[in-house]
C-alpha cells in the first residue's frame, strides 16, 4: 500500500547536514509517509549516510545518481521515485519541526485547496534564526498568494521545502526551463523551478491554505545556492520566471516592472552600465525597450513595484484575464 505522504529529499555532498535533516523527516508524529533520498553521486559520505538510514528504517528508500546531474535533475528523480498523494521537498540541509505533516495534510483533503504553506525560522541554526510567512493561519484566495508572490513583498515563501502539495501537482508544475526566445534554462541553480511550483499550482485552485507556526526550519549557510546567489544568477532567474508568468497569466505591465527592478538594482550594484536595449535582450524579450524604460521610471518615481501591482489590480487586470 503506497504511503499517503512522500518526503523528498534531493542531496549532494552534505553528510553533515543530511543527518538532522533525515531525523527531522523520521521524527514526523503522523507515521504514514516515505522518506525518497536521491544522491547526486557525492563523495563526502553522503552514501554512508543514506546507506544507514535505508538499513534502520523502511520507510527510506533511497537511489543513487551514477553522476551528479545538477540540483533541479535531483529533485525531479526524487518526484519520479516517489509514490505518496502527497509531497514535500526537504532540501537537505533543513529540518521539519515533528508536527509538520500531522499540521499540513488535513487541509488538502479540501478538493479545492491548491497546497498549505507554513510559517519558517531562517538561521544558521534551529532556534537562533527569524522567523518568515508566519501570516494568520487561514485560507486565502489563490489569486491573493499570486499577486503577492509576483512583487516579491516577503509574505509568500518561494521554497516548497515549508509546504504541502498534491504529487499530481508537483509533476504537472515542474518546469525546468522556460518557453521563452530563446528558452531560459533553470537547471544550474533551481531558482525559478520552487517558485513555480507554487505559482502553477495555484492557478488551477481557487484557495490556498497557510499556517502560521514556524514548522519548516532552512538553515542559512555559505553553501546554500540562495545565499550564495550564484553570481546573481540566482536572482536573475527569480526576475525571468516572474516576469515570464506575468506576461502570460495577465499581468504585462507587472511583467515590465519586475525585470525593471532586476535592471535598476544591476545598475547600481555593478560598475558597468547595461543599456536598456541590452537589458531587453538579456530577459528575453520579454518586454520591449520602451516598456523596460518606462517601467523603471516608474520605479524611480518611488511608485514601486507593489504600488504598480495594486494600480494593475484597479485597472481590471484580473476581470480582464478572465
Amino acid at each position: 500500500m503506497n504511503p499517503t505522504v512522500s518526503l523528498l529529499v534531493p542531496v549532494f555532498n552534505r553528510a553533515e547536514f543530511l543527518v538532522p535533516c533525515l531525523d527531522s523527516a523520521l521524527a514526523q508524529t503522523m507515521p504514514d509517509f516515505e522518506v525518497v533520498v536521491v544522491d547526486g553521486a557525492s563523495t563526502d559520505g553522503t552514501w554512508e549516510v543514506c546507506l544507514r538510514y535505508a538499513a534502520a528504517d523502511s520507510r527510506v528508500r533511497i537511489f543513487r545518481d551514477a553522476v551528479n546531474t545538477g540540483p533541479v535533475r535531483g529533485w525531479w528523480r526524487c518526484v519520479e521515485e516517489a509514490r505518496g498523494t502527497y509531497a514535500t521537498f526537504l532540501w537537505s540541509d533543513d529540518m521539519l519541526q515533528p508536527t509538520f505533516l500531522a499540521s499540513t495534510v488535513p487541509f488538502l483533503a479540501h478538493k479545492d485547496v491548491a497546497f498549505v504553506f507554513t510559517g519558517v525560522e531562517i538561521g544558521a541554526e534551529p532556534g537562533a534564526g527569524q522567523i518568515y510567512y508566519a501570516q494568520p493561519s487561514r485560507l486565502m484566495p489563490s489569486q491573493e498568494f499570486i499577486e503577492g508572490s509576483l512583487p516579491g513583498t516577503g509574505k509568500y515563501p518561494v521554497s516548497p521545502a515549508c509546504a504541502l502539495f498534491r504529487l499530481a501537482d508537483v509533476r504537472q508544475s515542474f518546469m525546468m526551463e522556460l518557453p521563452t526566445e530563446p528558452k531560459t534554462d533553470l537547471t544550474a541553480t533551481g531558482a525559478g523551478v520552487d517558485l513555480l511550483l507554487y505559482l502553477l499550482t495555484a492557478l488551477r485552485y481557487p484557495r490556498v491554505a497557510c499556517l502560521s507556526e514556524p514548522l519548516a526550519f532552512f538553515r542559512a549557510h555559505a553553501g546554500s545556492i540562495s545565499v550564495d546567489g550564484r553570481g546573481g544568477q540566482v536572482a536573475l532567474d527569480y526576475a525571468l520566471t516572474k516576469s515570464w508568468y506575468a506576461r502570460t497569466n495577465g499581468y504585462r505591465e507587472l511583467a515590465g516592472v519586475i525585470v525593471a527592478r532586476h535592471w535598476l538594482h544591476e545598475l547600481r550594484t555593478s560598475r558597468r552600465f547595461v543599456s536598456p536595449t541590452a537589458a531587453a535582450r538579456r530577459y528575453r524579450h520579454m518586454v520591449g525597450t520602451g516598456e523596460l524604460v518606462t517601467a523603471a521610471a516608474v520605479l524611480l518615481a518611488n511608485k514601486g513595484i507593489r504600488a504598480a501591482a495594486a494600480r494593475i489590480r484597479r485597472r481590471g487586470s484580473v476581470a480582464n484575464r478572465q
